[in-house]
């Protein structure tokens, strides 16, 4: 499962040594971090990227340790207390996440946002009403 030999492996591993060069060159990423949509030098890729398939690295890239714990505090911590049906399935969708780019894309931002609503206090969304005076949606 974890053979440096094999190619999906290595490429991982080549964005992650990229990273700790990056961050030994510049020890400043790691606390203020290089901004949204920043790119370096990937061995994974042997080419300039801005997305690799190490994604917490590239949180940390992109925002720092600062911006990187504000994140995973906002998506991590529920703002009530919730059930374990809606934990395991955003739990490992942020363990594969970790693998693949899956965050930073339509599809990521997509969960990422269906789990906020799911564990958000609800009492704070009103009814819209169309015209008729009839509910159109109920949350």
């Amino acid at each position: 499962m974890f053979d440096t030999k094999e190619e999906s492996n290595s490429v991982k591993i080549g964005h992650i040594e990229s990273f700790n060069e990056l961050v030994n060159e510049h020890p400043s990423i790691l606390l203020f971090g290089q901004g949204t949509g920043s790119s370096y030098y990937s061995k994974g890729f042997n080419r300039v990227v801005w997305q690799t398939e190490a994604t917490f690295f590239d949180i940390l890239r992109y925002w720092g340790i600062f911006g990187c714990i504000l994140f995973i505090f906002i998506i991590a911590l529920p703002q009530k207390k919730i059930s374990l049906k809606y934990i395991i399935p955003f739990l490992f969708y942020y363990i594969n996440a970790f693998t693949n780019p899956l965050i930073f894309n339509s599809t990521g931002m997509l969960v990422i946002a269906v789990y906020i609503l799911l564990v958000s206090d609800k009492s704070s969304v009103k009814y819209i009403e169309k015209s008729n005076n009839k509910k159109s949606i109920t949350l």
